[in-house]
């Protein structure tokens, strides 16, 4: 479905993160790494099934059948909830075939907010709304109960992209058409005024192909060796790549693994293949679609190398796999992380950093409300604008069949993945990077006779029995299949490894769980060695080291489920095998993360009317400043030459305080655009020139400033703005009236002070 949901807002609205900032705003609204607003695609997911259920059941009890061709048309689109579905045992939900992204502005807003020149406006999208809790029982506000709402001003545009699982029906179609026609307010008090929008269905524009050349590589002369496409995978949306669950909480990987990505490649680039070519070739290992770590600003990263350790004292890493601690200094394992190599650097990073946390709740229907109890649950996720770098690998023999279309697919896509993806989690796009062989670099035999093994990814071996093994046994025994060696470990000297070191194996198991959703059923648990696992060996035949072989363990892989990115490994890698190498943080970049962007083209009329909207703003804002502290500077005392006025001090110089109230209330009389009638207050003002009162040197001065406006500008030391594409006349009027206002308001409070002082 090449279409997207536009979202034009007709008053202030506020989708909240259900948290503030102490001190300042107590609800605050949902910003992206830009700081700029955005709508989840939950939301707008169940503000829009909310409006077709009432569609729904309506068209359906007018036709006289309560569950008719219109309550289908709702699952069919929207999915089955958890509550309908709970009694329907052994049977799986319906999905989805909607999925709603995030709304966000589109790429000319988006574009014209980060750039220096407008970023000034970002913070004048919001606005503060005091408020207070009132009591039920008496009708008034509770003390100490005033609270602020953060909203964003009307007038904006946001969009939403829209993604469907295949064809929709006539009636699904009619329900969203209908559904998207009856929401006219979103977000939190929408029953007070607030959120009051329009949506509409356009159409969306195409992703803009990648402009590299194409240097996919061409016919293979070997059908067994393996063409290895390289890609960079970018997070447009946050990605929840489930890990486990902890009570309401979901953990993400910090990876974007294979399995995840295989579908796509499967389903959508691999279509000149029937659907059991397309199973053999994944069940022997001829697709397979690495992991995607995290990337460096230097390039390509690792698991962290399990041999690797942090001393507390002074933060330096040790590879104690060549090395021995300092006695009596404490070292800690380095369990997570990435490292990235760069000649004889190694930099490492810890994977907290590329990691959000998001809370949701359930809402109750009827009540539209969120459920009291246990509707509150968090997902973890990998951030938005993160990169990763991964490969395809593909057998010459396969890559040979593939059409030149299949081929240009393969270039660049985006897709969904991961959890929650049919609305605001999951984007990614794929570019294509290279086909260079991504084969490291393999050192021979360390003193001969010893290998040093590294996992690359996790690695899934069968034991004795087939089951899914940890043990060290069953690991030794497919390395040597696979390397044609014959491996022993042999006992550790004087408390160090053959190497240095005071380490050996380096080794982690895991276990890991997931739910077959179309058997509802518990998948077989899988027993692994974990990526960053360092194995030292000594080998028993070194005069069968062959380096053609090992290279193509390397390729190929070990162990099970290779297809998926399992079973990637490293033999003997410089970096661990050889001392020299210097290892340390990775270098502090700016923020590398980038919000997503709606496919809208360049700035349209209802973005360009709000920038300009947005620019008046700004300088009506920067002129009240400006006038407020020369106003009170000048009844201070201050000069003219230092105030841009004439001195306020003086009190035959001042109007009365009534004086003053009719000169307000004249000035209220100024219309916006209309120009004519400051007219209304010229005359006002030419009337009080005949009464002793007024002072005739204020009177001149306030004529002056209302027969040219834009002198009130200079006088505070302010340019008048001279942008074309801005409403000139409205910011001269503002000008006069703000500063009639403000100056009123200096003169009263200072009597007020005045009076004060001389009653005590």
């Amino acid at each position: 479905m090449n279409e997207m949901l536009k979202l034009t807002f007709e008053s202030d609205w506020h989708v909240g993160s259900g948290a503030g900032i102490p001190g300042s705003v107590d609800r605050q609204v949902l910003r992206n790494t830009d700081e700029l607003p955005y709508i989840p695609g939950k939301t707008l997911t169940g503000i829009l099934r909310d409006a077709a259920e009432w569609i729904a059941h309506t068209k359906d009890r007018n036709e006289g059948n309560e569950e008719g061709r219109w309550s289908e048309a709702l699952l069919s689109l929207f999915g089955e909830q958890p509550e309908r579905h709970g009694g329907n045992e052994n049977k799986v939900a319906k999905e989805a075939a909607l999925g709603v992204s995030s709304a966000r502005f589109s790429d000319g807003l988006l574009d014209t907010l980060r750039d220096p020149k407008h970023k000034r406006l970002i913070p004048l999208l919001y606005i503060l709304q005091p408020g207070v809790k009132i009591d039920p029982g008496t009708g008034r506000s509770l003390d100490k109960h005033l609270f602020s709402t953060e909203k964003v001003r009307k007038g904006c545009a946001l969009y939403a992209p829209l993604r469907i699982e295949g064809e929709l029906g006539e009636n699904e179609r009619t329900l969203l058409e209908e559904a998207v026609k009856a929401v006219r307010r979103l977000g939190g008090n929408r029953r007070r005024g607030s959120g009051r929008c329009r949506l509409e269905l356009i159409p969306k524009n195409e992703t803009p192909r990648s402009e590299k050349p194409n240097d996919l590589p061409g016919k293979i002369n070997d059908p067994d060796s393996f063409v290895t496409l390289n890609y960079r995978l970018t997070t447009l949306e946050p990605v929840i790549v489930n890990r486990a669950t902890l009570g309401n909480v979901s953990e993400t990987e910090t990876i974007i693994p294979g399995n995840s990505l295989m579908s796509y490649f499967t389903n959508n680039i691999m279509e000149d293949f029937d659907r059991e070519e397309m199973r053999s070739a994944i069940m022997d290992g001829s697709i397979s679609v690495g992991d995607f770590p995290p990337e460096f600003e230097d390039g390509p990263s690792y698991p962290v190398p399990l041999s690797f350790g942090e001393r507390k004292d002074n933060g330096e890493i040790l590879n104690r796999l060549l090395e021995v601690g300092e006695e009596g200094k404490q070292v800690k394992d380095l369990r997570s992380g990435f490292v990235n190599i760069e000649g004889k650097v190694i930099r490492y990073r810890t994977s907290g950093e590329v990691k959000i946390l998001r809370t949701h709740n359930t809402v109750e229907d009827k009540k539209q409300r969120p459920t009291d109890v246990g509707g509150l649950f968090f997902y973890e996720a990998i951030k938005e604008g993160q990169t990763f770098s991964g490969a395809l690998k593909i057998k010459g023999s396969i890559w040979n069949e593939l059409s030149v279309a299949a081929k240009e697919r393969l270039k660049f896509f985006e897709t969904k993945i991961g959890r929650s993806r049919k609305d605001e989690y999951g984007g990614v796009s794929l570019e294509f990077l290279s086909s260079e062989n991504a084969a490291k670099e393999s050192s021979p035999l360390i003193h001969d006779k010893y290998l040093v093994v590294y996992l690359l990814s996790d690695v899934l071996i069968r034991g004795e029995f087939l089951e899914y093994s940890a043990r060290l046994e069953d690991l030794k025994k497919a390395l040597e299949k696979a390397l044609g060696l014959t491996l022993s470990e042999e006992e550790w000297r004087d408390e160090k490894s053959p190497l240095g070191g005071e380490r050996g194996h380096c080794l982690r198991a895991g276990r890991r769980e997931s739910w077959h959703t179309n058997w509802t059923l518990p998948r077989p648990s899988l027993v692994y060695f974990q990526a960053g696992s360092v194995l030292l060996y000594k080998v028993n035949n070194p005069g069968d080291w062959n380096e053609e072989t090992v290279l193509r363990a390397m390729d190929e892989g070990i162990g099970d489920r290779r297809a998926e990115g399992y079973g990637r490994i490293w033999i003997n890698p410089p970096f661990l095998c050889e001392t020299g190498f210097d290892v340390q943080p990775e270098k502090k970049a700016g923020s590398a993360a980038l919000s997503v962007k709606a496919d809208t083209g360049k700035l349209d009329s209802d973005d360009k009317k709000f920038v300009e909207f947005l620019e008046t703003e700004y300088h009506k804002k920067c002129f009240s400043q400006a006038a407020r502290q020369s106003v009170y500077n000048s009844l201070r005392g201050q000069s003219e030459k230092e105030t841009g006025l004439p001195s306020l001090k003086k009190e035959e110089y001042c109007p009365s305080t009534s004086q003053l109230g009719g000169l307000r209330e004249a000035a209220a009389f100024i219309r916006y655009g209309t120009g004519n009638d400051s007219e209304l207050l010229k005359k006002w003002l030419k009337k009080k020139e005949d009464q002793e009162k007024w002072d005739k040197d204020f009177l001149k001065w306030i004529k002056s400033i209302v027969a040219e406006p834009e002198l009130i500008w200079k006088n505070i030391g302010l340019e008048f703005p001279k942008d074309s594409e801005l409403d000139q006349e409205t910011l001269k009027i503002f000008g006069l009236c703000a500063f009639i206002d403000i100056l009123c308001e200096g003169i009263f409070e200072n009597e007020k002070n005045k009076n004060q002082e001389g009653t005590e």
